[in-house]
């Protein structure tokens, strides 16, 4: 992860797809990542996608994948 919002997330893929696999607008039904050591899975819609790097919007979240991810980010900007 480069860089998280309540909105969408930056991310870096160690083992990208075969090209064509994602493209702006692509809806993906569940990305997992954990923060902090919660496991979190969320939906989202592809924004940008550069060789490696993706830039994802967050779909609706469930108030637990809410709060875990609100902690993290306090947290991230308090350190």
């Amino acid at each position: 992860i480069l860089d998280i919002s309540m909105g969408g997330a930056a991310l870096e893929m160690f083992n990208p797809p075969p090209e064509g696999v994602l493209h702006a607008g692509k809806q993906i039904a569940k990305i997992e990542f954990t923060l902090s050591g919660r496991s979190l899975s969320i939906s989202g819609v592809v924004i940008q996608l550069k060789a490696k790097f993706l830039a994802l919007r967050f779909g609706s979240l469930s108030s637990g994948n809410k709060k875990a991810l609100a902690r993290y980010i306090f947290k991230k900007i308090s350190d």
